[in-house]
């Protein structure tokens, strides 16, 4: 897949979602840029809010959109379990 967008550059472009308190927060673990059917996404994974009223940690996949031009990143895909699952699901939209 060609990455028009690099992770430094959307990281750069958005300091306070990719803050130290912000990873805490959503639980992250890891972050990369991708481009499915021309269109740019942040893909991560991520422990957010799965152990919430005591069910157990799972890690998930996620993903959101990202604006080419501001690189704004938009709201957050469904939760998926694999990066496969998230990106035959991203592939079919």
């Amino acid at each position: 897949m060609i990455t028009l967008l690099t992770l430094s550059e959307v990281k750069s472009n958005n300091k306070k979602w990719f803050s130290v308190g912000n990873q805490i927060f959503s639980q992250d673990e890891s972050y990369e840029v991708q481009d499915i059917k021309g269109k740019p996404y942040l893909i991560r994974s991520t422990y957010g809010f799965s152990d919430m009223f005591d069910r157990p940690k799972v890690l998930q996949w996620a993903a959101n959109p990202i604006d080419p031009v501001t690189y704004e990143i938009g709201s957050v895909t469904d939760l998926f379990k694999t990066k496969r699952d998230l990106i035959r699901f991203l592939e079919e939209e």
